[in-house]
């Protein structure tokens, strides 16, 4: 009698493969989620950034730092970008001080409301930031202009 030759995997071959992917997975996912936010929280830099020449030439011009309010503000926000898709506003009501604020919904919950702020000091002409704090999410991990 012929000895028939086993085709196919056995059962413990494919839990072996599961198991594996379920661990390559379990990796991944969280990776993933971070830069997700990372690049969600680069437009908040990027905005608060496009900013920085329009208020140093009216530094230069004034001598002050201009408020971004649209209208009526030193710095018409009507005439620059002040949201984005992930960002819902960049105000800046208090002269030398600009904050951008992440949208609350279609971001990343790790960010999601977080806010960016952009300093700008008068006696050095110099540019700083910070996390918006008191909204609970910390943007220093995922905004890496701060």
């Amino acid at each position: 009698m012929k000895a028939q030759m086993q085709k196919g995997f056995t059962l413990i071959e494919l839990m072996i493969v599961v198991a594996i992917i379920g661990v390559l997975a379990a990796i991944a996912i969280p990776a993933y989620q971070g830069y997700t936010a990372r690049a969600q929280a680069s437009e908040a830099c990027i905005l608060l950034g496009g900013l920085k020449i329009p208020i140093t030439e009216y530094f230069a011009t004034n001598g002050s730092a201009p408020s971004l309010v649209a209208s009526t503000g030193d710095l018409d926000a009507n005439n620059y970008t002040t949201s984005g898709a992930n960002v819902a506003s960049v105000t800046g009501a208090t002269a030398g001080t600009y904050v951008a604020t992440m949208k609350t919904t279609g971001v990343s919950d790790v960010i999601s409301g977080g806010k960016v702020s952009m300093t700008f000091d008068t006696a050095t002409s110099q540019f700083s930031f910070a996390d918006g704090a008191a909204t609970g999410k910390d943007m220093t991990e995922y905004a890496k202009c701060i």
